[in-house]
């Protein structure tokens, strides 16, 4: 994962213009990668707040998870959603949630969206959980494939992801949910590992994306209805895109 987000973190808004706002763990640090691969979003001031993902969206202590230790509660102390991160959310125009979701969070997300108080002239989006294959890669099996069977590689995603995966979906409305998994996977749950036009891999370790992924996952994104009007730029979005019928699953 190539981390352009630090170039942004924490960044002041200017007085004018348009305004983007990314909060998140490193999958939102992921999502500016594909942005910044994927030129989108021109014109807007952006800025990203990084919240470490055993502490996802939590405006108190007790909205964290039982299973995340003193070590846990320690760190996420300093990172509960608080008023001047609610100061900087107010000022921007577009806000989107990017998490590698947990059960315990998504459970009430709604609500702790809710708290923010977001104007009705603010866009608020929230990205689903990606996840390629369910870590069961085997280098010593893909030195032994061909360019055609590297090419239609897939694999399935874990129980547990579908079941966030599918409860986000039925949780949050569809004008603020971008099901990155519906875009990305098939409806078995299969889900590409090497980008099909040139076979590179899309993910070191199954969930955050290497440039060539970023590049792929934009070019996918930023075609979603809710996505589509902040593509600038974008050159060569695929026309065959991801087709799990055509892919073998491994």
């Amino acid at each position: 994962m190539h981390r352009y987000d630090k170039e942004v973190r924490d960044k002041p808004f200017p007085a004018h213009g348009p305004k983007l706002l990314l909060i998140g763990d490193s999958f939102s640090q992921d999502f500016y990668n594909v942005i910044r691969e994927s030129k989108a979003f021109p014109g807007y001031a952006i800025s990203a707040i990084f919240v470490s993902g055993p502490c996802q969206m939590a405006w108190e202590l007790s909205d964290l998870s039982r299973d995340i230790g003193k070590m846990g509660l320690k760190k996420c102390q300093s990172q509960l959603l608080n008023e001047r991160i609610r100061r900087q959310v107010l000022k921007a125009d577009i806000i989107i949630f990017a998490f590698n979701w947990q059960e315990h969070a998504v459970s009430s997300l709604s609500n702790r969206i809710a708290k923010f108080g977001f104007r009705k002239d603010q866009t608020v989006l929230v990205l689903g959980r990606k996840q390629f294959g369910n870590g069961r890669l085997s280098i010593g099996r893909l030195l032994r494939l061909s360019e055609d069977e590297l090419s239609g590689l897939s694999l399935h995603s874990s129980d547990e992801h579908l079941r966030i995966n599918q409860a986000m979906r039925e949780s949050l409305p569809k004008s603020m949910f971008v099901d990155v998994h519906d875009v990305v996977c098939d409806k078995s749950g299969a889900c590409p590992i090497f980008t099909p036009s040139s076979n590179e891999l899309i993910s070191h370790d199954g969930g955050h994306l290497t440039p060539a992924g970023a590049r792929y996952l934009g070019m996918l994104l930023f075609r979603h209805e809710l996505l589509k009007h902040y593509t600038g730029d974008l050159i060569g979005i695929p026309q065959d895109g991801y087709d799990g019928g055509r892919r073998k699953n491994r």
